[in-house]
């Protein structure tokens, strides 16, 4: 899948009688380059200013040279949402995320539609963050947004913030989100399930649905994923290095919160135009469920392998449907077995939701003794680092084993000697 072409920017240096200048220039995907902006004496905000067009992809409306000349007032009169809408115009992102950082941008912090770029302070959004963790009268027992939901919140419009500071919106010259401490979210290592857990998992959402706690417990497919699969993504008969066939599962797309189905391009293909091997015995669960659904319902390749209900088989789920209807239902029956029939184990975390599988999958992988650069692959990471780093406490036990195993390999070593 090839990626779709970006706007890129990056900075030179220019020296003069006046001294040292850092320019930042776009080269735009019909090939065309013009320059941003212009710091002199000032590389970092320079690297800043390319790092935001490259990064965050928010493409800055001014430039520094009309901030000077007053079209920074523009934009610190102007109202936040007309401001963002305009960013969001101009910004090359995909459909997907832009669609995440509008609603984002309406809900979390819709309170800053009608103030004017210029007049947000960071009291204002220290106010806006403790609203966001408040509880609501319709439910009094828990907060408005959960931590981890209201970082992801805050790192969206911190980009919008960033882009009007660019622009020369604040008279100080720095965003209000500078300075801001975020709450600490619950770490990640405490978010996953033992593989006799998911084996109840799956047996509590029955025949039809348990595939989509074997696909995102094993094979590390995230909610949106598994639910946008369809048979063509199975490729039954791939075949390794050493030629024994095995199965492979096709990522390619996914499906958003917003009831779209959206074909994941430009710089996430490589995560999601991925390919992940099936275990065996979660290829016996695929392959009864393509007999059942294919070759004696009538369907087609191009079903969906999770179809929502009433549309035959080309339908798909919406994500937060799929978690009333299908997922919590299944939970409760899980954690009311656990209880009845006292299953040996862990109970069932606290906070389940259908991305603790892929957190799992990932867990299971690193304690069946998996090569990192494999892991990394198969879940679609950036980089190794990034995989190292999230779970690095995962890891640490397989520091641990290592230990134990050079310690046993030199003392056989030594009595070999004597």
């Amino acid at each position: 899948m090839s990626a779709q072409p970006r706007t890129r920017a990056y900075v030179i240096t220019r020296r003069g009688k006046r001294g040292t200048s850092y320019q930042v220039k776009v080269r735009r995907p019909d090939g065309t380059q013009s320059s941003v902006a212009t710091y002199p004496g000032d590389r970092q905000a320079a690297l800043d200013h390319a790092a935001l067009i490259n990064v965050d992809n928010v493409v800055p409306i001014l430039t520094r040279d009309q901030a000077r000349h007053g079209a920074g007032d523009e934009v610190a009169a102007m109202p936040f949402r007309q401001w963002w809408e305009q960013c969001i115009a101009q910004s090359p992102r995909q459909a997907s995320t832009l669609d995440r950082h509008r609603r984002a941008l309406s809900t979390a912090w819709g309170d800053l539609d009608d103030v004017p770029v210029g007049n947000i302070t960071t009291e204002l959004l220290r106010e806006l963050l403790r609203a966001q963790g408040a509880p609501t009268a319709a439910h009094p027992e828990r907060p408005r947004f959960a931590v981890s939901t209201r970082r992801v919140m805050f790192s969206i419009v911190r980009k919008y913030l960033i882009a009007a500071r660019r622009s020369g919106a604040f008279a100080n010259g720095r965003s209000p989100h500078e300075g801001i401490e975020l709450p600490e979210a619950d770490p990640v290592h405490d978010q996953f399930l033992t593989a006799e857990q998911v084996a109840l998992l799956a047996e509590c959402m029955g025949a039809e649905h348990g595939i989509f706690v074997l696909l995102g417990g094993y094979c590390g497919l995230r909610p949106g994923e598994t639910l946008a699969l369809t048979w063509r993504d199975v490729e039954w008969n791939a075949l390794d290095p050493d030629g024994v066939e095995f199965v492979n599962l096709h990522v390619r797309r996914t499906i958003a919160k917003a009831q779209r189905l959206y074909e994941k391009q430009g710089t996430k293909a490589a995560r999601l135009g991925r390919a992940v091997p099936v275990p065996g015995f979660v290829v016996d669960v695929l392959a009864a469920h393509y007999d059942a659904q294919v070759l004696a319902g009538g369907g087609d390749v191009d079903d969906r392998i999770l179809p929502a209900p009433g549309g035959r088989f080309a339908a798909y789920w919406d994500p937060s449907t799929f978690r009333r209807q299908v997922w919590l239902p299944a939970v409760k029956a899980a954690r009311a077995r656990l209880r009845d029939r006292k299953l040996r184990g862990q109970p069932l975390p606290a906070k389940l939701v259908p991305h603790t599988l892929r957190h799992t999958a990932v867990s299971l992988w690193i304690a069946a003794g998996g090569d990192v650069k494999e892991i990394s692959a198969r879940a679609g990471h950036t980089s190794v680092a990034y995989t190292l780093d999230k779970y690095a406490h995962r890891f640490a036990s397989r520091s641990r084993a290592l230990d134990g195993a050079l310690d046993a390999t030199a003392r056989a070593a030594a009595k070999a000697l004597d």
